[in-house]
């Protein structure tokens, strides 16, 4: 078999710190990115370095005081569970625009004071070969792992990725990817547009209003590799967002994520927009956050050959 060279060329890591209050609200704010190429064992090079990346800070929901009375996480007086996953999220009014009160996001649910924020980082990715041209399917898999305050100081870090401990609560953190086409990637700016804890509320725009805008100037591509966006419209996207939004599937007995990209086509470079969010609200969120707020992407890969490639 002909031997096939993966390159991440940048990649950016979640980035938090952690803050406790008395009803288990999390604030999270920058506390610096990694910069050392770090190997896996598929020799997978990862530069965790600033370019590329917007200041990464990600708040869970704040649920309102009282509303939980169970272990289980249900509603004071009813059998209904806390809201999770996408209703965490910020409202949006039906033509995908963020719905904004009083200078803030505010959220859909009566159970929820605050909405997550959503994070954008990106990373560039390209299959190259001498001796191969056609496509590829790649399949990530991904761990994450965080510095606590034992393993970085002054800049430090003390502990190889490899021993640093996993964040286990699969459940609390949402990672979804879009492929995009465009060899330069999205602009710090647009990054910033599209996180919710960047830029401003007048600014922030929801990923779905974002692609609808940017159809004739940047190329998002579907799941198959088949299409783009330029038939994107805020009265279609709703049920054709799925198409694009790839999410990674966690599996808690390994504590790994898997997501898988088909038909990429060799020696085309492309980036990897990465949507993350906490995807439980504040107080579901369990105690082994990490203390230094570095979350890293501890990434392995394999391809194969494409299972529905398009047709040339």
């Amino acid at each position: 078999m002909k031997k096939i060279r993966l390159i991440i060329v940048t990649i950016v890591c979640l980035v938090t710190t952690l803050v406790v209050s008395s009803f288990a609200w999390f604030a999270i704010g920058n506390n610096g990115l990694l910069s050392d190429p770090i190997e896996t064992r598929n020799q997978l090079v990862i530069d965790f370095a600033p370019a590329g990346s917007n200041e990464e800070a990600m708040m869970p929901a704040k649920l309102k005081k009282g509303v939980i009375n169970s272990p289980e996480g249900t509603i004071v007086g009813n059998s209904e569970s806390v809201p999770k996953g996408s209703a965490l999220l910020p409202k949006h009014d039906d033509d995908w625009n963020y719905v904004v009160e009083n200078g803030q996001l505010i959220t859909d649910n009566q159970y929820l004071d605050t909405p997550a924020t959503i994070v954008y980082s990106q990373f560039a990715l390209e299959i190259g070969s001498a001796d191969e041209t056609g496509y590829k399917d790649l399949l990530i898999t991904f761990r994450v792992r965080y510095f606590n305050v034992n393993q970085i100081k002054d800049g430090e870090n003390k502990t190889p990725i490899a021993d640093l401990p996993l964040f286990e609560q699969m459940d609390a953190l949402a990672f979804n990817f879009f492929l995009l086409e465009d060899e330069e990637g999205l602009l710090e700016e647009q990054l910033a547009t599209i996180s919710t804890n960047q830029g401003t509320v007048e600014s922030n725009k929801t990923i779905e209003r974002f692609m609808i805008e940017q159809q004739n100037n940047i190329s998002f591509r579907t799941i198959d590799g088949k299409a783009d966006n330029s038939e994107l419209t805020a009265d279609n996207i709703e049920t054709k967002i799925s198409n694009y939004r790839q999410e990674a599937i966690g599996d808690e007995e390994s504590y790994k994520f898997t997501v898988t990209f088909y038909n990429i086509h060799l020696n085309q470079t492309y980036h990897i927009l990465l949507e993350s969010y906490y995807n439980v609200p504040d107080a579901l969120v369990e105690g082994n956050l990490p203390l230094t707020g570095q979350f890293v992407l501890d990434l392995s890969y394999e391809h194969t050959e494409p299972s529905n490639p398009p047709q040339q």
